[in-house]
């Protein structure tokens, strides 16, 4: 054969061997996207052929034994005597002792229904009617519109259905339970008047996020009316908004936090968020380990290198933060450390054991440091010094592998916003506020998909950002919603704890 021949082969084997590596790579990426799709288990694959027996384990494998508490309170005393006459013989009982049985059951609820006797009049100086109003009253209508539902019941509705999630049909039989009669149809009349109740409120929580002193952000996929929208949340100092916008792009996060916001950004990775140029940023590390983790997993070979030095550095500068813990907590009640390095870590072993033993002598040397350093600030700021050279070195190398390319153009991009949670009190490593806070609107998007209409997902983002905000500062949502529909006239909740700067969202 000729060489030219032979050269034409190897030419056409290796587009094939390509195309090959291209199409595995794309069925290896969308089984993994599908093993992160949150379904339940047994929906997930095919079923175990051989399962687990269900159920508590026999031995020391049976766990915990616990039993419900007694209540902390009796309603009501039942006195149950003994039997006339043995079960088994019939023959004569005698007594011996007493003991407890406790039932924890639902009173039979009926609804509540006030009638108000409303009084008229008129002005003798300039003959306009007027009529009174009572603190318990959500309106001033009358006539056709006055038989009404009760502010309580539509709190508990809008609780029912834009926090838990559950179709607004079936909050009508639940509120038919409690003695409530009320159709679907009147409950989204019902819940859209709180919402615009509620829109002072909201606007104040926009005003008080773009003042908090870090915010975490996240954005996942909604829909409305059937069309693609986003779901947007940002998560601030005891302070919650979600936005439904039509794009995922910085004027939708600009719109909640402003041009100017200036305080630290908790982000993923995505683009957008850097062009908050007055802000500090916190790239988040857990997406970072788990990128690295996957680019682990495929690689061959020396492709490795590059995720396994990424992933040393994160969980170095994770590491560096646990052993300096009291430095940069901020100063407050709640523990702003949102994880370890070995939480984050995956449980792949990715390194053998002689490594492994490296890595815990360099950690007893550095606790020795540590507990021997004068100025434990002074330490610190050296932990930093040493990531950041690290970080550098790392930067500079120049790998041939694709994806690793793709990595360390990314850690480029984010250079200065890798270790902020090292460098300022108070800030996580990761994002997790906001995921945490997205997490039950994902959870509910299965029930419904989205928002039927744009008014629909109006109401939805204003009531689940007070919905959330009430839970951050430990207030019963119902209560709160409640006090908002008697109010007179629409104004921001006085039940919560807002900046001054966003007490009137109408400002000065």
């Amino acid at each position: 054969m000729a060489r030219g021949d032979r050269c034409g082969g190897l030419g056409v084997e290796n587009e094939r061997l390509l195309a090959e590596n291209a199409r595995l790579r794309s069925q290896l990426e969308a089984a993994r996207r599908a093993g992160k799709r949150q379904a339940a288990p047994f929906s997930k694959g095919e079923p175990n052929k051989d399962p687990a027996k269900p159920g508590r384990k026999r031995g020391e494998r049976y766990g915990t034994k616990a039993h419900r508490r007694v209540p902390d309170h009796v309603d009501e005393e039942i006195r149950v005597a003994l039997p006339d006459a043995c079960p088994c013989c019939d023959g004569e009982l005698v007594f011996e002792d007493e003991v407890d049985q406790y039932q924890e059951d639902v009173v039979w609820v009926r609804g509540h229904v006030r009638r108000f006797r409303v009084s008229r009049g008129r002005c003798r100086s300039c003959g306009r009617r007027a009529q009174g109003r009572h603190r318990d009253q959500t309106s001033d209508a009358v006539g056709a519109a006055a038989s009404q539902v009760g502010p309580r019941a539509v709190a508990i509705a809008a609780q029912l259905n834009k926090e838990l999630g559950i179709p607004m049909r079936k909050v009508s039989a639940v509120l038919e339970l409690l003695g409530v009669s009320v159709t679907p149809g009147g409950l989204y009349h019902a819940i859209g008047r709180l919402a615009a109740a509620a829109t002072p409120t909201c606007q104040a929580l926009v005003l008080a996020v773009r003042a908090s002193r870090a915010v975490a952000a996240d954005e996942t996929g909604w829909r409305v009316a059937g069309r693609r929208q986003w779901l947007w949340v940002f998560v601030g100092d005891d302070v919650t908004v979600y936005l439904i916008a039509a794009g995922r792009g910085y004027e939708q996060a600009h719109s909640i936090l402003g041009e100017d916001f200036a305080g630290v950004l908790e982000r993923d990775g995505w683009a957008p968020y850097r062009r908050f140029e007055h802000a500090r940023h916190q790239t988040c590390v857990a997406h970072l380990l788990r990128r690295a983790g996957e680019l682990i997993a495929d690689s061959v070979a020396g492709q490795a290198k590059i995720p396994h030095a990424v992933r040393r550095l994160l969980l170095g500068a994770l590491a560096v933060r646990d052993r300096h813990q009291d430095l940069l907590a901020e100063h407050r009640d709640d523990d702003v450390i949102d994880a370890t390095c070995v939480e984050i870590s995956d449980d792949q072993p990715l390194r053998g054991a002689a490594a492994d033993r490296d890595d815990r002598d360099d950690h007893q040397d550095r606790e020795e440091m540590i507990a021997a350093a004068p100025d434990r600030q002074a330490h610190l700021d050296a932990e930093i010094a040493r990531l950041q050279h690290e970080l550098d070195a790392l930067l500079a190398r120049s790998p041939t592998h694709a994806p690793n390319q793709k990595l360390l153009k990314h850690l480029h991009n984010e250079r200065e916003h890798l270790l902020t949670f090292l460098t300022t009190r108070g800030i996580a490593a990761t994002n997790w506020r906001a995921e945490q806070a997205i997490r039950p609107a994902v959870v509910n998007r299965k029930n419904w998909g989205g928002n039927r209409t744009p008014h629909g997902a109006d109401v939805q983002q204003t009531l689940m950002s007070v919905i959330r905000t009430s839970r951050q500062q430990h207030l019963c949502p119902i209560a709160l919603l409640t006090d908002l529909l008697r109010q007179p006239a629409h104004a921001p909740s006085p039940m919560l704890r807002l900046p001054s700067t966003a007490a009137d969202p109408r400002g000065p």
